[in-house]
């Protein structure tokens, strides 16, 4: 594959995530969008810079001027600021959950394309074999060839995994 070859490869795999992702962000509501863009500023340092202002001036006002309209000890701040923290929460939450459901469906395209690698690796082993073979090169010292051209076993693996991890949690309570 010359270098030309590869770059037109890796620009239409950029350009088809791209198409996912703008696909993605079309279907979203204007109420999910504003959600994520609040909870991506609450995430900034201009947020908290904003806040120590805002309460500044909020105490400050009210602790040295004539006519308070919220008196020591800063009761509807106390309001304002859980009602603002309730708030904050939850879109903070829905925007995590829209990230865990967008991570787990690129989860599930990498599965797929994973298993689909997998295949064509199995078949391109298989010919590799068969050249061989008809070539008369003995493949009698290529370690576990039988494994590496059966088929892989999804459901298997899977089950290879829980195993697993239920014997490492098991030692870890130990």
């Amino acid at each position: 594959m010359t270098s030309s070859t590869a770059d037109d490869q890796v620009a239409r795999n950029v350009a088809a995530v791209s198409r996912i992702e703008e696909r993605e962000r079309r279907r979203r509501t204007r109420i999910e969008s504003a959600i994520d863009r609040l909870a991506a500023w609450a995430g900034r340092p201009s947020f908290a810079i904003v806040h120590a202002i805002w309460f500044a001036f909020w105490v400050g006002f009210n602790r040295w001027s004539p006519h308070p309209f919220d008196p020591y000890p800063f009761t509807f701040l106390t309001l304002v600021v859980s009602l603002e923290a309730i708030l904050l929460t939850s879109f903070v939450l829905a925007a995590q959950d829209h990230m865990t459901r967008e991570a787990d469906r690129r989860a599930k395209l990498d599965l797929q394309v994973d298993m689909l690698a997998e295949q064509e690796l199995t078949a391109i082993l298989r010919s590799v074999i068969a050249i061989a073979e008809h070539t008369g090169v003995d493949l009698t010292r290529v370690p576990h060839l039988p494994e590496l051209t059966s088929e892989t076993r999804i459901d298997r693996l899977e089950r290879r995994l829980a195993e697993a991890d239920a014997a490492k949690a098991a030692t870890t309570k130990r």
